[in-house]
């Protein structure tokens, strides 16, 4: 796992769970932090319902204030599984790491 996966993670979290503190292990934080899982299944394809994803590269659509069309290419680089430890229990989070270019 690229040392980069635990700081994102950290982010993720912290913006998910705006009342927690999140840090990764050995990390810095406040001292009633959840200190992050390093553990995570990885996929390579994601299914869901009769849909599956896999790693392909496309171009998604966003339309600014100003009514122009702005494309970012992104990649899907994995898919994967993280569990984190909240007040009230363990919850797993199914997410895609993907590369914007």
């Amino acid at each position: 796992m690229s040392n980069l996966i635990p700081d994102l993670l950290v982010e993720y979290y912290l913006a998910t769970y705006k009342t927690l503190e999140f840090q990764k292990p050995f990390g810095e934080g406040h001292k009633n932090s959840r200190i992050i899982s390093v553990k995570m299944k990885q996929f390579g394809r994601c299914r869901i319902s009769s849909e599956t994803f896999g790693s392909n590269m496309s171009a998604p659509k966003f339309i600014t204030q100003d009514g122009s069309i702005d494309c970012y290419p992104r990649q899907v680089q994995f898919f994967f599984s993280h569990k984190v430890d909240l007040p009230d229990g363990e919850l797993e989070h199914n997410l895609a790491f993907i590369r914007w270019y």
